[in-house]
Protein backbone atom coordinates (compact mmCIF):
# COMPACT_ATOMS: atom_id res chain seq x y z
CA UNK A 1 0.00 0.00 0.00
CA UNK A 2 1.40 3.53 -0.84
CA UNK A 3 2.01 5.45 2.13
CA UNK A 4 -0.36 7.97 1.58
CA UNK A 5 -3.06 5.96 2.49
CA UNK A 6 -1.28 5.37 6.35
CA UNK A 7 -2.55 8.86 7.83
CA UNK A 8 -3.85 9.11 10.82
CA UNK A 9 -7.40 10.58 10.55
CA UNK A 10 -8.63 14.09 11.53
CA UNK A 11 -11.78 12.92 13.31
CA UNK A 12 -13.57 15.71 11.92
CA UNK A 13 -12.76 14.87 8.58
CA UNK A 14 -15.79 13.80 6.22
CA UNK A 15 -15.60 10.80 4.08
CA UNK A 16 -15.50 11.31 0.06
CA UNK A 17 -15.16 8.72 -2.76
CA UNK A 18 -13.62 9.16 -6.37
CA UNK A 19 -14.45 7.60 -9.75
CA UNK A 20 -12.15 7.56 -12.18
CA UNK A 21 -13.02 6.90 -15.64
CA UNK A 22 -10.59 5.25 -18.04
CA UNK A 23 -12.69 5.20 -21.58
CA UNK A 24 -10.45 3.29 -23.33
CA UNK A 25 -11.22 -0.24 -24.81
CA UNK A 26 -9.75 -2.43 -26.88
CA UNK A 27 -13.05 -3.76 -27.99
CA UNK A 28 -16.59 -2.07 -27.57
CA UNK A 29 -19.24 -4.71 -26.75
CA UNK A 30 -23.09 -4.17 -28.48
CA UNK A 31 -24.81 -4.63 -25.42
CA UNK A 32 -22.39 -2.12 -23.50
CA UNK A 33 -23.93 1.43 -23.31
CA UNK A 34 -21.30 2.84 -20.66
CA UNK A 35 -19.10 5.82 -22.52
CA UNK A 36 -15.97 4.00 -23.77
CA UNK A 37 -13.97 3.66 -27.47
CA UNK A 38 -11.92 1.36 -29.55
CA UNK A 39 -8.47 2.32 -28.80
CA UNK A 40 -5.05 0.48 -30.33
CA UNK A 41 -2.43 -0.15 -28.09
CA UNK A 42 -0.35 2.31 -30.08
CA UNK A 43 -2.81 5.25 -30.30
CA UNK A 44 -3.26 4.42 -25.90
CA UNK A 45 0.45 4.53 -25.65
CA UNK A 46 0.25 8.34 -27.09
CA UNK A 47 -2.89 8.76 -24.87
CA UNK A 48 -2.43 7.66 -21.65
CA UNK A 49 0.06 10.08 -20.07
CA UNK A 50 -2.07 13.50 -20.85
CA UNK A 51 -5.34 11.82 -19.98
CA UNK A 52 -3.62 10.84 -16.27
CA UNK A 53 -2.18 14.26 -16.40
CA UNK A 54 -5.75 15.70 -17.06
CA UNK A 55 -7.39 13.56 -14.74
CA UNK A 56 -5.05 14.86 -11.54
CA UNK A 57 -5.81 18.55 -12.51
CA UNK A 58 -9.70 18.09 -12.36
CA UNK A 59 -9.17 17.05 -9.46
CA UNK A 60 -7.15 19.29 -8.03
CA UNK A 61 -9.32 21.96 -9.67
CA UNK A 62 -12.75 20.73 -7.97
CA UNK A 63 -11.31 20.86 -4.85
CA UNK A 64 -10.40 24.32 -5.25
CA UNK A 65 -13.85 25.27 -6.99
CA UNK A 66 -15.93 23.41 -4.59
CA UNK A 67 -13.83 24.22 -1.61
CA UNK A 68 -14.03 21.07 -0.62
CA UNK A 69 -11.72 20.89 2.70
CA UNK A 70 -11.04 18.55 5.83
CA UNK A 71 -12.01 15.23 3.75
CA UNK A 72 -10.29 11.46 3.70
CA UNK A 73 -11.17 9.18 0.99
CA UNK A 74 -12.91 6.25 1.57
CA UNK A 75 -13.39 4.32 -1.80
CA UNK A 76 -11.42 4.92 -5.13
CA UNK A 77 -12.85 3.29 -8.06
CA UNK A 78 -11.41 2.84 -11.75
CA UNK A 79 -13.84 1.97 -14.12
CA UNK A 80 -14.38 2.00 -17.21
CA UNK A 81 -13.71 1.26 -20.39
CA UNK A 82 -11.02 -1.25 -19.54
CA UNK A 83 -8.51 -0.06 -17.06
CA UNK A 84 -6.42 -2.63 -16.57
CA UNK A 85 -5.25 -1.07 -20.06
CA UNK A 86 -3.34 1.43 -17.92
CA UNK A 87 0.12 0.91 -17.12
CA UNK A 88 0.88 0.24 -13.24
CA UNK A 89 3.14 3.85 -13.09
CA UNK A 90 -0.01 5.63 -14.53
CA UNK A 91 -2.15 4.27 -11.67
CA UNK A 92 0.39 4.61 -9.16
CA UNK A 93 0.61 8.10 -10.09
CA UNK A 94 -2.67 8.79 -9.52
CA UNK A 95 -3.53 7.62 -6.17
CA UNK A 96 -0.24 9.45 -5.09
CA UNK A 97 -1.60 12.37 -6.61
CA UNK A 98 -5.17 11.63 -4.97
CA UNK A 99 -3.64 11.12 -1.36
CA UNK A 100 -1.75 14.09 -1.76
CA UNK A 101 -4.65 16.27 -1.10
CA UNK A 102 -6.81 13.88 0.94
CA UNK A 103 -5.38 11.59 2.98
CA UNK A 104 -7.06 7.98 2.53
CA UNK A 105 -8.40 5.91 4.85
CA UNK A 106 -6.18 3.49 6.60
CA UNK A 107 -9.26 1.30 5.17
CA UNK A 108 -10.01 2.44 1.67
CA UNK A 109 -10.82 0.37 -1.06
CA UNK A 110 -9.34 0.87 -4.21
CA UNK A 111 -11.08 -0.99 -6.75
CA UNK A 112 -9.36 -1.42 -10.44
CA UNK A 113 -11.92 -3.05 -13.27
CA UNK A 114 -10.09 -5.25 -15.63
CA UNK A 115 -11.24 -7.20 -19.03
CA UNK A 116 -9.81 -11.12 -18.74
CA UNK A 117 -8.19 -10.86 -22.13
CA UNK A 118 -6.30 -7.67 -21.24
CA UNK A 119 -5.08 -9.21 -18.19
CA UNK A 120 -3.55 -12.21 -20.05
CA UNK A 121 -1.56 -10.03 -22.92
CA UNK A 122 -0.84 -7.16 -21.11
CA UNK A 123 -0.34 -7.87 -17.20
CA UNK A 124 2.28 -10.01 -16.10
CA UNK A 125 2.54 -11.22 -12.11
CA UNK A 126 4.94 -8.66 -11.71
CA UNK A 127 2.54 -5.86 -12.90
CA UNK A 128 -0.48 -7.04 -10.78
CA UNK A 129 2.41 -7.19 -7.77
CA UNK A 130 2.81 -3.55 -8.94
CA UNK A 131 -0.65 -2.32 -8.84
CA UNK A 132 -0.87 -4.06 -5.33
CA UNK A 133 2.06 -2.26 -4.23
CA UNK A 134 0.75 1.02 -5.35
CA UNK A 135 -2.39 0.94 -3.22
CA UNK A 136 -5.22 -1.71 -5.32
CA UNK A 137 -7.00 -3.48 -3.23
CA UNK A 138 -10.01 -4.68 -5.06
CA UNK A 139 -10.35 -6.33 -8.44
CA UNK A 140 -13.27 -6.55 -10.59
CA UNK A 141 -13.13 -8.83 -13.48
CA UNK A 142 -15.58 -8.39 -16.59
CA UNK A 143 -15.98 -12.58 -16.76
CA UNK A 144 -19.72 -12.09 -17.86
CA UNK A 145 -19.92 -15.99 -18.59
CA UNK A 146 -17.60 -19.22 -18.48
CA UNK A 147 -19.83 -20.23 -21.63
CA UNK A 148 -17.51 -19.99 -24.66
CA UNK A 149 -21.04 -19.82 -27.18
CA UNK A 150 -22.32 -16.72 -24.62
CA UNK A 151 -19.46 -15.01 -24.91
CA UNK A 152 -19.64 -14.76 -28.60
CA UNK A 153 -23.01 -13.73 -28.76
CA UNK A 154 -21.94 -10.86 -26.34
CA UNK A 155 -19.34 -10.09 -28.64
CA UNK A 156 -16.44 -10.33 -25.83
CA UNK A 157 -13.14 -10.86 -26.81
CA UNK A 158 -11.83 -13.12 -23.99
CA UNK A 159 -12.43 -16.89 -23.19
CA UNK A 160 -13.52 -18.95 -20.34
CA UNK A 161 -9.79 -20.05 -19.92
CA UNK A 162 -8.73 -16.30 -19.65
CA UNK A 163 -10.88 -15.69 -17.07
CA UNK A 164 -9.64 -18.58 -15.14
CA UNK A 165 -6.01 -17.67 -15.59
CA UNK A 166 -6.22 -13.99 -14.66
CA UNK A 167 -8.35 -14.78 -11.54
CA UNK A 168 -5.42 -17.38 -10.44
CA UNK A 169 -2.68 -14.19 -11.96
CA UNK A 170 -4.35 -12.07 -9.60
CA UNK A 171 -4.75 -14.26 -6.40
CA UNK A 172 -0.95 -15.19 -6.88
CA UNK A 173 -0.42 -11.36 -6.68
CA UNK A 174 -2.25 -11.41 -3.32
CA UNK A 175 -5.46 -10.01 -4.20
CA UNK A 176 -7.94 -11.40 -1.59
CA UNK A 177 -11.07 -9.21 -2.66
CA UNK A 178 -11.73 -10.18 -6.29
CA UNK A 179 -15.33 -9.39 -8.19
CA UNK A 180 -16.85 -11.49 -11.01
CA UNK A 181 -19.15 -9.98 -13.19
CA UNK A 182 -21.78 -12.13 -14.86
CA UNK A 183 -24.64 -11.46 -17.13
CA UNK A 184 -28.07 -13.95 -17.88
CA UNK A 185 -31.49 -13.80 -19.00
CA UNK A 186 -29.94 -13.91 -23.42
CA UNK A 187 -32.52 -15.62 -25.76
CA UNK A 188 -32.85 -19.40 -25.21
CA UNK A 189 -30.93 -19.23 -22.21
CA UNK A 190 -31.40 -22.28 -20.32
CA UNK A 191 -31.56 -22.85 -16.45
CA UNK A 192 -29.80 -26.16 -16.77
CA UNK A 193 -26.60 -23.87 -18.73
CA UNK A 194 -26.80 -20.69 -15.49
CA UNK A 195 -26.85 -23.21 -12.69
CA UNK A 196 -23.78 -24.63 -14.54
CA UNK A 197 -21.81 -21.27 -14.49
CA UNK A 198 -23.12 -20.22 -11.61
CA UNK A 199 -21.35 -24.05 -9.58
CA UNK A 200 -18.10 -23.06 -11.89
CA UNK A 201 -18.03 -19.33 -10.60
CA UNK A 202 -18.66 -20.32 -7.04
CA UNK A 203 -15.87 -23.18 -7.15
CA UNK A 204 -13.88 -20.49 -7.50
CA UNK A 205 -15.22 -18.84 -4.33
CA UNK A 206 -14.51 -15.01 -5.11
CA UNK A 207 -15.34 -12.50 -2.54
CA UNK A 208 -17.47 -10.79 -4.32
CA UNK A 209 -20.18 -11.55 -7.08
CA UNK A 210 -22.31 -9.18 -9.54
CA UNK A 211 -24.59 -10.92 -11.58
CA UNK A 212 -27.05 -8.88 -13.99
CA UNK A 213 -29.60 -9.18 -16.02
CA UNK A 214 -29.05 -8.57 -20.34
CA UNK A 215 -31.06 -5.27 -20.75
CA UNK A 216 -31.01 -3.88 -24.02
CA UNK A 217 -29.96 -0.08 -23.83
CA UNK A 218 -31.03 2.48 -27.30
CA UNK A 219 -27.22 3.42 -28.22
CA UNK A 220 -26.44 0.25 -28.43
CA UNK A 221 -25.54 -2.07 -31.59
CA UNK A 222 -27.78 -4.04 -29.91
CA UNK A 223 -30.38 -1.76 -28.81
CA UNK A 224 -30.33 -0.52 -32.91
CA UNK A 225 -30.69 -4.50 -34.08
CA UNK A 226 -33.62 -4.55 -31.05
CA UNK A 227 -35.66 -1.90 -33.29
CA UNK A 228 -35.26 -3.40 -36.33
CA UNK A 229 -37.37 -6.69 -34.58
CA UNK A 230 -34.66 -8.74 -33.57
CA UNK A 231 -34.39 -10.57 -30.00
CA UNK A 232 -31.92 -10.65 -28.08
CA UNK A 233 -33.16 -11.05 -23.81
CA UNK A 234 -35.08 -14.13 -22.80
CA UNK A 235 -38.92 -13.90 -21.75
CA UNK A 236 -40.36 -12.21 -18.72
CA UNK A 237 -40.69 -16.19 -17.45
CA UNK A 238 -37.47 -17.09 -18.20
CA UNK A 239 -35.62 -14.19 -16.68
CA UNK A 240 -37.54 -14.65 -13.33
CA UNK A 241 -36.56 -18.01 -13.19
CA UNK A 242 -33.03 -17.33 -13.79
CA UNK A 243 -33.22 -14.71 -11.04
CA UNK A 244 -34.25 -17.21 -8.75
CA UNK A 245 -32.15 -19.61 -9.48
CA UNK A 246 -29.04 -16.85 -8.70
CA UNK A 247 -30.56 -16.30 -5.43
CA UNK A 248 -30.96 -19.88 -4.71
CA UNK A 249 -27.73 -21.44 -5.79
CA UNK A 250 -25.76 -18.41 -3.87
CA UNK A 251 -27.15 -18.48 -1.08
CA UNK A 252 -26.75 -22.23 -0.87
CA UNK A 253 -22.86 -21.46 -1.05
CA UNK A 254 -23.09 -18.71 1.36
CA UNK A 255 -23.36 -15.63 -0.41
CA UNK A 256 -25.35 -12.71 0.67
CA UNK A 257 -27.24 -11.11 -1.42
CA UNK A 258 -27.18 -6.97 -0.24
CA UNK A 259 -28.60 -5.71 -3.33
CA UNK A 260 -31.00 -6.65 -6.16
CA UNK A 261 -27.75 -7.62 -8.24
CA UNK A 262 -24.69 -7.97 -5.66
CA UNK A 263 -23.66 -10.70 -3.34
CA UNK A 264 -20.42 -11.12 -0.99
CA UNK A 265 -19.30 -13.45 1.02
CA UNK A 266 -16.79 -12.61 4.08
CA UNK A 267 -18.45 -9.10 4.77
CA UNK A 268 -16.86 -7.49 1.42
CA UNK A 269 -19.19 -5.50 -0.24
CA UNK A 270 -18.49 -2.97 -2.57
CA UNK A 271 -17.52 0.12 -0.02
CA UNK A 272 -17.78 2.62 -3.18
CA UNK A 273 -20.97 1.37 -4.78
CA UNK A 274 -22.37 1.76 -1.25
CA UNK A 275 -21.45 5.46 -1.46
CA UNK A 276 -23.44 5.92 -4.65
CA UNK A 277 -26.99 3.71 -2.91
CA UNK A 278 -26.32 5.41 0.31
CA UNK A 279 -26.24 9.20 -1.52
CA UNK A 280 -22.72 9.90 0.04
CA UNK A 281 -20.54 12.14 -1.77
CA UNK A 282 -18.08 11.59 -4.57
CA UNK A 283 -15.77 13.00 -7.94
CA UNK A 284 -16.25 12.06 -10.94
CA UNK A 285 -13.12 12.48 -12.76
CA UNK A 286 -12.77 11.95 -16.39
CA UNK A 287 -14.22 11.67 -19.67
CA UNK A 288 -17.87 11.35 -19.14
CA UNK A 289 -17.67 10.81 -15.66
CA UNK A 290 -20.28 11.94 -12.89
CA UNK A 291 -20.06 13.89 -9.68
CA UNK A 292 -22.23 14.73 -6.60
CA UNK A 293 -21.68 17.02 -3.85
CA UNK A 294 -23.29 18.46 -1.33
CA UNK A 295 -21.97 21.75 -1.27
CA UNK A 296 -23.89 24.90 -2.46
CA UNK A 297 -27.05 22.95 -1.59
CA UNK A 298 -28.87 20.95 0.43
CA UNK A 299 -30.21 18.64 -1.45
CA UNK A 300 -26.92 18.18 -3.60
CA UNK A 301 -25.16 19.07 -7.17
CA UNK A 302 -24.95 16.77 -9.89
CA UNK A 303 -23.16 17.19 -13.14
CA UNK A 304 -21.07 14.58 -15.74
CA UNK A 305 -18.19 15.59 -17.95
CA UNK A 306 -18.44 16.39 -21.48
CA UNK A 307 -18.08 12.52 -23.25
CA UNK A 308 -15.38 12.84 -25.83
CA UNK A 309 -11.89 11.78 -24.20
CA UNK A 310 -10.19 14.29 -27.01
CA UNK A 311 -12.05 17.18 -25.82
CA UNK A 312 -12.18 16.06 -22.01
CA UNK A 313 -8.52 16.37 -22.29
CA UNK A 314 -8.58 19.74 -24.18
CA UNK A 315 -11.31 21.53 -21.40
CA UNK A 316 -8.95 20.27 -18.45
CA UNK A 317 -6.18 21.62 -19.64
CA UNK A 318 -7.46 25.10 -20.78
CA UNK A 319 -10.08 25.53 -17.93
CA UNK A 320 -8.98 22.89 -15.43
CA UNK A 321 -12.57 21.66 -15.89
CA UNK A 322 -15.09 19.68 -17.97
CA UNK A 323 -18.52 19.49 -16.31
CA UNK A 324 -21.47 20.33 -18.15
CA UNK A 325 -25.31 19.29 -17.17
CA UNK A 326 -25.56 21.03 -13.71
CA UNK A 327 -28.20 19.44 -12.18
CA UNK A 328 -29.32 21.18 -8.14
CA UNK A 329 -31.35 19.09 -6.62
CA UNK A 330 -34.41 20.32 -4.97
CA UNK A 331 -36.38 17.98 -2.54
CA UNK A 332 -38.66 16.26 -4.78
CA UNK A 333 -35.36 15.06 -6.82
CA UNK A 334 -33.44 14.44 -3.51
CA UNK A 335 -36.58 12.71 -2.18
CA UNK A 336 -36.99 10.50 -5.53
CA UNK A 337 -33.07 9.06 -5.67
CA UNK A 338 -33.23 9.07 -1.47
CA UNK A 339 -36.23 5.94 -2.35
CA UNK A 340 -34.77 4.65 -5.60
CA UNK A 341 -31.41 3.98 -4.85
CA UNK A 342 -32.57 2.69 -1.37
CA UNK A 343 -34.81 0.18 -2.46
CA UNK A 344 -32.29 -1.64 -4.25
CA UNK A 345 -30.42 -2.67 -1.13
CA UNK A 346 -31.38 -5.64 1.20
CA UNK A 347 -31.37 -3.84 4.03
CA UNK A 348 -34.05 -1.46 2.74
CA UNK A 349 -34.34 2.24 3.47
CA UNK A 350 -33.61 2.86 7.70
CA UNK A 351 -36.53 5.10 9.39
CA UNK A 352 -33.71 6.91 10.79
CA UNK A 353 -30.33 8.45 9.46
CA UNK A 354 -27.33 10.52 9.34
CA UNK A 355 -28.20 13.10 6.74
CA UNK A 356 -29.21 16.29 7.27
CA UNK A 357 -32.70 16.05 5.26
CA UNK A 358 -32.78 12.42 6.22
CA UNK A 359 -35.63 13.53 9.31
CA UNK A 360 -37.69 15.13 6.55
CA UNK A 361 -37.12 12.16 4.03
CA UNK A 362 -37.76 9.83 6.42
CA UNK A 363 -41.17 11.73 6.99
CA UNK A 364 -42.23 12.25 3.36
CA UNK A 365 -41.70 8.77 2.98
CA UNK A 366 -44.43 7.73 6.34
CA UNK A 367 -46.59 9.99 4.42
CA UNK A 368 -46.46 8.26 1.26
CA UNK A 369 -46.49 4.56 2.41
CA UNK A 370 -50.09 5.72 3.97
CA UNK A 371 -51.46 6.69 0.45
CA UNK A 372 -53.83 4.06 -1.31
CA UNK A 373 -51.81 2.84 -3.75
CA UNK A 374 -48.51 2.27 -1.75
CA UNK A 375 -50.29 0.98 1.12
CA UNK A 376 -51.79 -1.98 -1.38
CA UNK A 377 -48.09 -2.45 -2.27
CA UNK A 378 -47.42 -3.41 1.16
CA UNK A 379 -50.57 -5.28 1.74
CA UNK A 380 -49.48 -7.19 -1.05
CA UNK A 381 -46.22 -8.03 0.05
CA UNK A 382 -44.26 -6.29 -2.28
CA UNK A 383 -42.89 -3.87 0.43
CA UNK A 384 -42.27 -4.56 4.22
CA UNK A 385 -42.64 -2.34 6.38
CA UNK A 386 -41.03 -2.74 10.05
CA UNK A 387 -40.52 -0.43 13.04
CA UNK A 388 -36.88 0.33 11.72
CA UNK A 389 -37.35 0.40 7.71
CA UNK A 390 -39.05 0.05 4.70
CA UNK A 391 -37.28 -2.99 1.96
CA UNK A 392 -38.51 -5.03 -0.87
CA UNK A 393 -38.20 -8.52 0.28
CA UNK A 394 -35.58 -10.84 -1.40
CA UNK A 395 -38.24 -13.12 -3.45
CA UNK A 396 -39.63 -9.47 -4.76
CA UNK A 397 -36.53 -8.48 -6.29
CA UNK A 398 -36.77 -9.98 -9.43
CA UNK A 399 -39.72 -7.28 -9.80
CA UNK A 400 -37.79 -4.61 -7.80
CA UNK A 401 -37.96 -2.14 -10.59
CA UNK A 402 -41.40 -2.58 -11.22
CA UNK A 403 -42.11 -2.11 -7.34
CA UNK A 404 -39.51 1.06 -7.47
CA UNK A 405 -41.23 2.74 -10.36
CA UNK A 406 -44.75 2.09 -8.70
CA UNK A 407 -43.89 3.98 -5.41
CA UNK A 408 -42.26 6.60 -7.40
CA UNK A 409 -45.33 7.36 -9.39
CA UNK A 410 -47.26 7.89 -6.21
CA UNK A 411 -44.60 10.81 -5.29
Amino acid sequence: MSSCSNLVLDESRKPISVYVHIPFCQTKCPYCDFNSYETSRAELLIRERAYIQALLREYGALVDKYEIGNRFIESIFFGGGTPSLLSADSISFLLEGFGGIFPLSEEVEITLEANPRSVQEDISSDKLIRLRQAGVNRLSFGAQSFLIDKLKFLGRNHSPKDTLLSYESARSAGFNNINLDLIFGLKDEKSSQWKSELREVVGLRPEHLSAYMLTIEPGTVFGRMSRKGEVFTSDENTSGELFEITQEILDSEGYCQYEISNYQTGERVCKHNMVYWKGGEYLGLGAGAHSFLRAGNSYGLRWSNIPSPSMYVGRVNDTGLASQCMDPLDFDKAFIEYVALGLRMAEGIPLATDFDNESSFTKELCALIEKEAPKGLVDDGYLNLDYSRIFIPRHKFGVSDAIIQSLIDCI
